[in-house]
């Protein structure tokens, strides 16, 4: 063996805080964006006779803009998750997590080599959405270690070649068992913290001069391993408990839609009666846009934006449910008391007035959630 195969590794992260910054980066940039919009919006505003077509443009923009920034807010708490510092050297495996606010090691560990009973390596398979038309998704294959030792287990992925050929020969040169299996590990990964699993039911075989690597970094359109079912029991008592939870998850956002449609009809109900009779319109029959109907109309693009629209499982027609029901119930009412109050207002500009909040405001609006959702979804681990 080399003379230097136990060099220490040492490694120390602060993953809170990276998080931290890079969403409070990505935040600064669209609050400048956001700026400079609003700025540019307001000047052509001034400058244009007809605001519209400015307010065509800008509105949606400015409204996802103001969603994407309270979205990318980072929490101040991610600042608080404990620093990692970890160490492998001649001795074994050291590591302890340090409160960043204090420096004070709140936990550490140490797994000297006499301790470890077994070091098994497997296949940990990642499962990715693709936009392939030819398959759904995708598999990308690391190893994974589960090093087993007096006081339980220890897990390590390894995504580079290098780093796990860095690792194994220590354990190797200090006489550990190492044995590999084919199955595909992720599930024990996943589920570390069940007390139930019992990783010496994985057999495999003794590490030797022949044995072939895990391999790292290979993709495919097909998972090449078969996964180990460490207690088929649970695994069904865990896919009835998910079917559980996205279950009562539609219901949320089912309750919401209709508690959104509610609100929705209530206030169109008041813009018919209170509002639209007394709008001021112009030469051409067109409602005057005066302060009062830029808020209401911003009020009702967001309504539903910030209750709704962002949510998963939201009926496609959503939009679409919004406006006949916003429509009927504002030009409706409208009806009646134009008649009464001998309004200025046509229905048709009323109508035109929802057709816009829809067709401007909610239907760009869902769409772009959907987008952001599919594009959240690729490259998430099932």
């Amino acid at each position: 063996m080399a003379h230097n195969i136990h060099e220490p590794i040492k490694q120390t992260s602060q993953p809170g805080k990276l998080v931290y910054e890079g969403l409070y980066n990505q935040f600064k940039m669209v609050i400048i964006i956001g700026l400079i919009l609003i700025v540019a919006s307001i000047a052509s505003i001034i400058m244009q006779t007809d605001p519209w077509e400015v307010l065509i443009h800008s509105v949606p923009i400015t409204i996802l803009l103001g969603f994407l920034a309270v979205k990318l807010y980072p929490d101040k708490s991610l600042k608080k998750i404990y620093k990692h510092h970890f160490e492998l050297d001649e001795n074994g495996i050291y590591e302890e997590y340090i409160d960043p606010e204090t420096e004070q090691v709140e936990e550490k560990q140490s797994i000297p080599f006499s301790s470890v009973h077994r070091i098994l390596v497997g296949n940990f398979v990642m499962e990715y959405d693709t936009k392939k038309r030819s398959s759904k998704k995708s598999y990308e294959c690391s190893a994974i270690m589960i090093i087993e030792h007096e006081n339980g287990n220890y897990l390590r992925i390894f995504n580079n070649m290098d780093e796990f050929k860095n690792w194994l020969p220590r354990f190797l040169d200090k006489d550990c068992l190492v044995v590999k299996t084919e199955y595909n590990l992720a599930p024990a990964f996943y589920e570390i913290d069940q007390d139930d699993i019992d990783f010496s039911e994985i057999t495999g075989e003794p590490w030797s001069a022949d044995t072939i690597y895990p391999p790292i970094g290979d993709k495919s359109l097909k998972s090449p391993f078969v996964t180990w079912e460490y207690n088929k029991a649970k695994q069904a008592d865990s896919l009835e408990e998910n079917q559980k939870k996205a279950k009562q998850k539609i219901q949320r956002t089912r309750k919401w839609e209709n508690r959104t449609m509610l609100a929705l009809a209530a206030m169109s109900f008041m813009i018919g009666v209170f509002i639209f009779p007394f709008t001021p319109v112009e030469d051409n029959g067109a409602l005057t846009l005066t302060y009062t109907m830029i808020l209401i109309m911003a009020f009702m693009i967001l309504y539903p934006i910030c209750l709704v629209f962002w949510r998963s499982h939201t009926r496609w027609y959503l939009p679409i449910l919004y406006f006949i029901v916003t429509a009927g119930v504002g030009t409706g009412i409208f009806l009646l008391f134009s008649f009464i109050l001998n309004s200025p207002v046509s229905y048709i500009r009323v109508g035109q007035f929802y057709m816009f909040v829809t067709v401007i405001g909610w239907i760009p609006a869902f769409i772009i959630f959907k987008i952001i959702r599919g594009f959240m979804g690729l490259g998430r681990k099932e």
